[in-house]
């Protein structure tokens, strides 16, 4: 027989529920729910020495809360009596020893009775009681308060799809989903190696389920830049999961992750614009199999949420349409700040308004003068000279004297950045003394509009004006000052002919240039 002290008591006092052969109680459960009340009442909280029994005869009553686990009308009330005390924090104005020995109670309660949880949720099937009990866990986890055989990473894993698939609740300032974001990593911050390869494979089945999809992009994307998970965790899930998403539309993995990193700013990895990008790709995907990988051999295009949905189709759907006219949008492939992520809003309205009047546009990423000169001869090919560009807008970041879209070093392992007509990735003043750029004049229509979003290439003497002296049958608007783009409405008068009045961020800054004259 075991005595006092044996390693049975000491698991059993760790356990803390100490299920009785008498079965559920309704008073005795009641009465345990008012414990964890009065221990949590914020108006007149009680003092120490009344915080300390509290917590004792809590401890005490457990199985009276344990035992509403198994009366499928108190499982709900159950799990928030336990959701309650464990939320016991520093400002429900206990001392502070006292609140966190109510947390830890309600961890080993918690841990101690995942089976009976499990069940209980099971039985109920109800999504509510789903939710409170991942909360549960996951604030376990939070506390360190990890069992040695690590049933509580078990338990989430088990029920981490469910969960996800069924989870509608939004953080503060967060995107939804962001609690299973967490969840997911507070598990693979601290599972073991078996229990990692069982993650990898449960995201890696989840992708292949478009109901849940988009939901569990967010969640590997979150993984991919938690800096708390192991550097060969992460790697892992990039190459493996982030992978397995892209490389399935035809995409080349290594490139998008360059491309994204370049075109936000942000380091390698950064959950936000990877999981934009993403979901991006399984939207347009779902309705027109095959078209990202079009949008990046046709038009260069890689940054995919930075544009809207519908122009992203409208432009696949009309790539073979030769008679339409059309303008062009000149994005940069490079953007040091994630700006260019900013204008979609604007350049919707932009579409739509274009596409009322019956216009098309035709937008392509860049990152070098050679890609600019390509996607003019490509549209010069495929249009005919006929179907002349009507209009064209060009996005980079500026100077008075250039526009950037790529690189801006001569030496990039040397990181001097510099700022004249030898860098490929920026547009200079000087460029536009070069015959090939003045004859790529013969490709716009007549009286075509170029709008540089650009930060002071509107400047008196700056490039604006220089591109209007090329070109002289064009208008030329350019903001004279560091700004972003705020709106852009078209006109449509009487004789067919575009009208565009640009808005920039800051008011009268806008400035328009024709043969080299301020308008």
């Amino acid at each position: 027989m075991e005595g006092p002290g044996s390693n049975i008591d000491n698991l059993k006092a760790l356990i803390g529920f100490k299920k009785l052969e008498k079965g559920f109680d309704p008073n005795k459960f009641e009465a345990a729910r008012s414990l964890v009340a009065t221990l949590d009442n914020r108006t007149t909280p009680p003092n120490d020495k009344q915080a300390r029994d509290l917590i004792s005869r809590i401890d005490r009553n457990g199985s009276a809360l344990a035992f509403g686990l198994d009366d499928n009308a108190s499982v709900n009330l159950t799990l928030k009596t336990l959701r309650q005390l464990q939320s016991i924090d520093y400002n429900s104005r206990l001392p502070n020893d006292r609140a966190k020995e109510a947390r830890a109670l309600a961890n080993r309660l918690v841990s101690g009775n995942l089976s009976s949880i499990d069940r209980a949720i099971q039985r109920t099937a109800d999504p509510t009681n789903l939710q409170l009990a991942m909360d549960l866990v996951k604030k376990t986890l939070r506390e360190d308060k990890l069992s040695p055989d690590g049933r509580e990473i078990d338990f989430l894993l088990r029920h981490f799809e469910e969960g996800l698939r069924s989870d509608d609740s939004r953080e503060d300032g967060e995107s939804e989903y962001t609690k299973y974001s967490f969840i997911a990593s507070d598990m693979f911050i601290r599972m073991d190696e078996n229990q990692r390869i069982e993650a990898i494979k449960m995201l890696q089945g989840m992708i292949d389920n478009p109901e849940i999809r988009g939901r569990v992009v967010y969640v590997i994307s979150h993984l991919s830049a938690d800096q708390w998970i192991p550097d060969e965790t992460r790697e892992e899930i990039r190459s493996v999961l982030t992978k397995q998403i892209i490389n399935q539309y035809g995409l080349d993995y290594d490139e998008l992750l360059r491309a994204w990193v370049s075109g936000s700013g942000e380091i390698l990895g950064n959950f936000f614009y990877n999981e934009r990008n993403l979901n991006q790709i399984f939207t347009l995907e779902s309705t027109n199999p095959g078209i990202c990988k079009t949008l990046k051999r046709e038009f260069r295009i890689t940054n995919f949420s930075r544009y809207p949905e519908e122009l992203l189709i409208d432009l696949f759907q009309q790539r073979n349409n030769m008679v339409i006219p059309y303008g062009l949008m000149l994005y940069p492939k490079r953007d040091h700040d994630g700006t260019a992520y900013l204008s979609r809003d604007v350049v919707k309205k932009f579409y739509e308004q274009l596409k009322s009047f019956g216009y098309s546009l035709r937008l392509y990423e860049v990152g070098s003068k050679m890609d600019i000169g390509r996607v003019l001869i490509a549209s010069k090919k495929k249009f005919g000279i006929k179907n002349k560009i009507e209009f064209m807008i060009l996005v980079g970041h500026g100077n008075p004297q250039s526009i950037t879209f790529g690189e801006t070093y001569t030496n990039a392992e040397a990181g001097e950045e510099v700022n004249n007509r030898n860098v490929s990735g920026v547009i200079h003043q000087l460029d536009f003394e070069g015959s090939g750029v003045q004859k790529a004049g013969e490709l716009l229509a007549d009286h075509a509009n170029i709008i540089l979003v650009s930060c002071s290439t509107g400047a008196a003497e700056g490039i604006a004006k220089t591109i209007s002296e090329t070109y002289p049958k064009t208008t030329v608007t350019a903001p004279e000052e560091p700004t972003d783009l705020r709106g852009i409405d078209v006109t449509k008068d009487a004789q067919g002919k575009l009208h565009f009045k640009v808005a920039y961020r800051s008011t009268d800054i806008s400035r328009s240039f024709a043969a080299g004259k301020s308008l």
